[in-house]
Protein backbone atom coordinates (compact mmCIF):
# COMPACT_ATOMS: atom_id res chain seq x y z
CA UNK A 1 0.00 0.00 0.00
CA UNK A 2 1.45 3.33 -1.01
CA UNK A 3 2.02 6.34 1.20
CA UNK A 4 -1.07 8.48 1.87
CA UNK A 5 0.50 11.47 0.15
CA UNK A 6 0.56 9.53 -3.13
CA UNK A 7 -3.19 8.97 -3.15
CA UNK A 8 -5.53 11.18 -5.18
CA UNK A 9 -9.09 10.51 -4.07
CA UNK A 10 -11.97 12.03 -6.02
CA UNK A 11 -15.48 12.03 -4.57
CA UNK A 12 -18.10 11.45 -7.24
CA UNK A 13 -21.35 12.11 -5.45
CA UNK A 14 -23.62 11.61 -2.46
CA UNK A 15 -27.09 10.14 -2.95
CA UNK A 16 -30.07 9.76 -0.63
CA UNK A 17 -32.66 7.15 -1.55
CA UNK A 18 -36.19 6.93 -0.10
CA UNK A 19 -37.15 3.34 0.72
CA UNK A 20 -40.53 4.34 2.15
CA UNK A 21 -42.19 7.43 3.59
CA UNK A 22 -39.71 7.39 6.49
CA UNK A 23 -36.86 4.99 5.70
CA UNK A 24 -33.85 6.22 3.75
CA UNK A 25 -30.43 5.04 2.66
CA UNK A 26 -27.43 7.21 1.78
CA UNK A 27 -24.22 6.41 -0.07
CA UNK A 28 -21.17 8.31 -1.26
CA UNK A 29 -18.93 7.24 -4.15
CA UNK A 30 -15.17 7.79 -4.53
CA UNK A 31 -12.57 7.07 -7.20
CA UNK A 32 -8.88 6.72 -6.45
CA UNK A 33 -7.11 8.52 -9.28
CA UNK A 34 -3.68 8.08 -7.74
CA UNK A 35 -1.02 5.46 -8.35
CA UNK A 36 -1.22 3.89 -4.89
CA UNK A 37 -3.97 2.32 -2.84
CA UNK A 38 -5.55 4.55 -0.23
CA UNK A 39 -5.48 3.70 3.46
CA UNK A 40 -8.75 3.05 5.27
CA UNK A 41 -10.54 6.23 6.35
CA UNK A 42 -13.82 7.14 8.02
CA UNK A 43 -17.04 8.47 6.50
CA UNK A 44 -19.65 9.97 8.81
CA UNK A 45 -23.23 10.42 7.58
CA UNK A 46 -25.41 13.11 9.13
CA UNK A 47 -28.95 14.42 8.90
CA UNK A 48 -28.17 18.14 8.85
CA UNK A 49 -24.79 19.84 8.70
CA UNK A 50 -22.25 18.16 11.02
CA UNK A 51 -21.01 21.55 12.22
CA UNK A 52 -24.51 22.87 12.87
CA UNK A 53 -25.84 20.24 15.29
CA UNK A 54 -26.57 17.72 12.56
CA UNK A 55 -27.66 14.30 13.81
CA UNK A 56 -25.11 11.51 13.31
CA UNK A 57 -26.72 8.71 11.31
CA UNK A 58 -23.84 6.34 10.68
CA UNK A 59 -20.08 6.09 11.26
CA UNK A 60 -18.47 4.00 8.52
CA UNK A 61 -14.97 2.83 7.65
CA UNK A 62 -14.15 3.10 3.94
CA UNK A 63 -11.29 1.65 1.90
CA UNK A 64 -8.59 0.79 1.30
CA UNK A 65 -9.32 1.77 -2.30
CA UNK A 66 -6.93 0.32 -4.92
CA UNK A 67 -5.37 2.70 -7.43
CA UNK A 68 -7.72 3.46 -10.31
CA UNK A 69 -10.74 1.89 -8.62
CA UNK A 70 -14.13 3.24 -7.58
CA UNK A 71 -15.58 2.59 -4.13
CA UNK A 72 -19.07 3.18 -2.70
CA UNK A 73 -19.72 3.52 1.03
CA UNK A 74 -23.29 3.58 2.35
CA UNK A 75 -25.56 3.43 5.36
CA UNK A 76 -28.01 0.86 6.59
CA UNK A 77 -31.67 2.02 6.32
CA UNK A 78 -32.43 4.84 8.75
CA UNK A 79 -35.40 7.00 9.71
CA UNK A 80 -35.22 10.58 8.48
CA UNK A 81 -37.27 13.01 10.52
CA UNK A 82 -39.63 15.38 8.73
CA UNK A 83 -37.61 18.45 9.74
CA UNK A 84 -34.43 16.93 8.29
CA UNK A 85 -34.19 18.01 4.67
CA UNK A 86 -30.51 17.36 3.86
CA UNK A 87 -28.12 14.44 4.25
CA UNK A 88 -24.41 15.19 4.68
CA UNK A 89 -21.31 13.01 4.50
CA UNK A 90 -18.13 14.09 6.30
CA UNK A 91 -15.32 12.31 4.49
CA UNK A 92 -12.08 11.52 6.29
CA UNK A 93 -12.55 14.10 9.09
CA UNK A 94 -9.30 12.88 10.68
CA UNK A 95 -7.43 13.62 7.41
CA UNK A 96 -5.82 10.19 7.20
CA UNK A 97 -5.41 10.89 3.48
CA UNK A 98 -3.18 13.89 4.26
CA UNK A 99 -5.03 16.36 2.08
CA UNK A 100 -3.41 19.79 1.69
CA UNK A 101 -4.55 22.34 4.25
CA UNK A 102 -5.88 24.60 1.50
CA UNK A 103 -8.08 21.86 0.01
CA UNK A 104 -11.84 22.23 0.05
CA UNK A 105 -13.48 20.81 3.17
CA UNK A 106 -14.70 17.31 2.42
CA UNK A 107 -18.31 17.67 3.43
CA UNK A 108 -20.91 16.93 0.77
CA UNK A 109 -24.69 17.07 0.92
CA UNK A 110 -27.82 15.99 -0.92
CA UNK A 111 -31.29 17.58 -0.52
CA UNK A 112 -34.12 15.20 0.32
CA UNK A 113 -37.21 17.42 0.43
CA UNK A 114 -37.68 17.26 -3.33
CA UNK A 115 -37.26 13.48 -3.19
CA UNK A 116 -39.95 13.26 -0.55
CA UNK A 117 -42.34 15.28 -2.64
CA UNK A 118 -41.50 13.27 -5.73
CA UNK A 119 -42.29 10.06 -3.85
CA UNK A 120 -45.73 11.45 -2.97
CA UNK A 121 -46.33 12.51 -6.56
CA UNK A 122 -45.39 9.01 -7.73
CA UNK A 123 -47.93 7.53 -5.32
CA UNK A 124 -50.51 9.91 -6.78
CA UNK A 125 -49.68 8.77 -10.31
CA UNK A 126 -50.09 5.12 -9.28
CA UNK A 127 -53.50 5.67 -7.69
CA UNK A 128 -54.70 7.75 -10.63
CA UNK A 129 -53.64 5.00 -13.04
CA UNK A 130 -55.82 2.54 -11.12
CA UNK A 131 -58.81 4.87 -11.48
CA UNK A 132 -58.43 5.25 -15.24
CA UNK A 133 -59.28 1.60 -15.81
CA UNK A 134 -62.74 2.00 -14.28
CA UNK A 135 -64.30 4.37 -16.84
CA UNK A 136 -64.15 5.11 -20.56
CA UNK A 137 -62.09 7.99 -21.94
CA UNK A 138 -65.30 9.97 -22.56
CA UNK A 139 -66.49 9.44 -18.99
CA UNK A 140 -63.13 10.56 -17.63
CA UNK A 141 -63.35 13.76 -19.69
CA UNK A 142 -66.85 14.41 -18.35
CA UNK A 143 -65.68 13.90 -14.77
CA UNK A 144 -62.73 16.23 -15.27
CA UNK A 145 -64.98 18.89 -16.78
CA UNK A 146 -67.18 18.80 -13.67
CA UNK A 147 -64.11 19.11 -11.47
CA UNK A 148 -62.75 22.07 -13.43
CA UNK A 149 -65.97 24.01 -12.81
CA UNK A 150 -65.15 23.94 -9.09
CA UNK A 151 -61.60 25.17 -9.74
CA UNK A 152 -62.76 28.04 -11.92
CA UNK A 153 -65.78 29.08 -9.85
CA UNK A 154 -64.50 28.29 -6.36
CA UNK A 155 -67.01 28.79 -3.57
CA UNK A 156 -70.02 29.44 -5.79
CA UNK A 157 -73.26 27.42 -5.71
CA UNK A 158 -72.42 26.25 -9.22
CA UNK A 159 -69.09 24.87 -8.03
CA UNK A 160 -70.72 22.92 -5.21
CA UNK A 161 -73.39 21.54 -7.55
CA UNK A 162 -70.75 20.44 -10.04
CA UNK A 163 -68.74 18.66 -7.34
CA UNK A 164 -71.82 16.91 -6.01
CA UNK A 165 -72.71 15.73 -9.52
CA UNK A 166 -69.17 14.36 -9.90
CA UNK A 167 -69.51 12.43 -6.64
CA UNK A 168 -72.95 11.07 -7.57
CA UNK A 169 -72.13 10.04 -11.16
CA UNK A 170 -68.58 8.76 -10.69
CA UNK A 171 -68.46 7.10 -7.25
CA UNK A 172 -65.70 4.68 -8.29
CA UNK A 173 -63.40 7.40 -9.63
CA UNK A 174 -61.83 7.27 -6.23
CA UNK A 175 -59.09 9.89 -6.44
CA UNK A 176 -61.06 12.61 -8.18
CA UNK A 177 -64.11 11.91 -6.01
CA UNK A 178 -62.00 12.12 -2.86
CA UNK A 179 -60.57 15.43 -4.03
CA UNK A 180 -64.11 16.64 -4.78
CA UNK A 181 -65.34 15.78 -1.28
CA UNK A 182 -62.40 17.64 0.24
CA UNK A 183 -63.17 20.65 -1.95
CA UNK A 184 -66.80 20.50 -0.78
CA UNK A 185 -65.64 20.47 2.81
CA UNK A 186 -63.56 23.58 2.26
CA UNK A 187 -66.53 25.36 0.65
CA UNK A 188 -68.94 24.41 3.45
CA UNK A 189 -69.63 25.67 6.96
CA UNK A 190 -70.56 24.24 10.34
CA UNK A 191 -71.64 20.62 10.73
CA UNK A 192 -71.70 20.05 6.98
CA UNK A 193 -68.04 21.07 6.74
CA UNK A 194 -67.10 18.72 9.57
CA UNK A 195 -69.09 15.87 8.00
CA UNK A 196 -67.31 16.23 4.67
CA UNK A 197 -63.89 16.33 6.33
CA UNK A 198 -64.71 13.17 8.27
CA UNK A 199 -65.92 11.49 5.07
CA UNK A 200 -62.54 12.25 3.49
CA UNK A 201 -60.79 10.63 6.44
CA UNK A 202 -63.05 7.57 6.61
CA UNK A 203 -63.68 6.89 2.92
CA UNK A 204 -61.04 8.67 0.84
CA UNK A 205 -58.01 8.59 3.11
CA UNK A 206 -55.59 7.17 0.53
CA UNK A 207 -56.67 9.37 -2.38
CA UNK A 208 -54.24 11.91 -3.82
CA UNK A 209 -54.30 15.15 -5.73
CA UNK A 210 -51.89 15.04 -8.65
CA UNK A 211 -49.49 17.36 -6.79
CA UNK A 212 -48.96 14.71 -4.10
CA UNK A 213 -51.35 16.05 -1.45
CA UNK A 214 -53.02 13.14 0.34
CA UNK A 215 -56.74 13.69 0.89
CA UNK A 216 -56.98 11.99 4.29
CA UNK A 217 -53.91 13.68 5.75
CA UNK A 218 -54.90 17.14 4.52
CA UNK A 219 -58.49 16.67 5.72
CA UNK A 220 -57.15 15.86 9.19
CA UNK A 221 -55.02 19.00 9.11
CA UNK A 222 -57.88 21.29 8.09
CA UNK A 223 -60.37 19.70 10.49
CA UNK A 224 -57.87 19.96 13.34
CA UNK A 225 -57.45 23.67 12.58
CA UNK A 226 -61.24 24.06 12.78
CA UNK A 227 -61.37 22.27 16.13
CA UNK A 228 -58.53 24.42 17.44
CA UNK A 229 -60.32 27.65 16.46
CA UNK A 230 -63.50 26.38 18.12
CA UNK A 231 -61.66 25.64 21.36
CA UNK A 232 -62.03 21.85 21.00
CA UNK A 233 -58.33 21.31 21.66
CA UNK A 234 -58.60 17.64 22.64
CA UNK A 235 -60.09 16.74 19.26
CA UNK A 236 -57.50 18.91 17.50
CA UNK A 237 -54.60 17.23 19.30
CA UNK A 238 -55.85 13.75 18.36
CA UNK A 239 -55.73 14.70 14.69
CA UNK A 240 -52.40 16.52 15.03
CA UNK A 241 -50.89 13.41 16.64
CA UNK A 242 -52.22 11.21 13.82
CA UNK A 243 -50.57 13.46 11.24
CA UNK A 244 -47.24 13.36 13.09
CA UNK A 245 -47.26 9.60 13.62
CA UNK A 246 -48.87 8.32 10.39
CA UNK A 247 -48.43 11.07 7.78
CA UNK A 248 -45.10 12.66 8.65
CA UNK A 249 -44.26 13.32 4.98
CA UNK A 250 -47.65 14.78 4.04
CA UNK A 251 -47.67 18.16 2.30
CA UNK A 252 -50.11 20.91 1.40
CA UNK A 253 -50.69 22.30 -2.10
CA UNK A 254 -47.72 24.65 -1.73
CA UNK A 255 -45.47 21.66 -1.07
CA UNK A 256 -44.99 22.62 2.59
CA UNK A 257 -44.78 19.93 5.26
CA UNK A 258 -47.95 19.60 7.35
CA UNK A 259 -45.86 18.64 10.37
CA UNK A 260 -43.71 21.75 9.99
CA UNK A 261 -46.88 23.85 9.75
CA UNK A 262 -48.09 22.32 13.01
CA UNK A 263 -44.83 23.28 14.69
CA UNK A 264 -45.16 26.85 13.44
CA UNK A 265 -48.75 27.11 14.66
CA UNK A 266 -47.77 25.87 18.12
CA UNK A 267 -45.19 28.64 18.64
Amino acid sequence: MGAPGEVTLERQGLAGTALSNELWEANVTFRNRGSNASPAFSVLFYAGHPQQNGRLISRNSAGPIPAGKTFCEGTAPFVLRTSETEIFAAIDPENVLKRPAESVEWIVKTPVADSRHQALRERAVQTWAQDRGKYTAQQLREAEALYLVANRKWGTPEAKQSLQKLIDEFPDLTNRTGCAVLYLAQMSQGDERTRYFQECIDKYNDCFYDDGVQVGAYARFLLAQDYKRQGETDKAHVLFDEIKSKYADAIDHAGSSLVDSLRTDSK
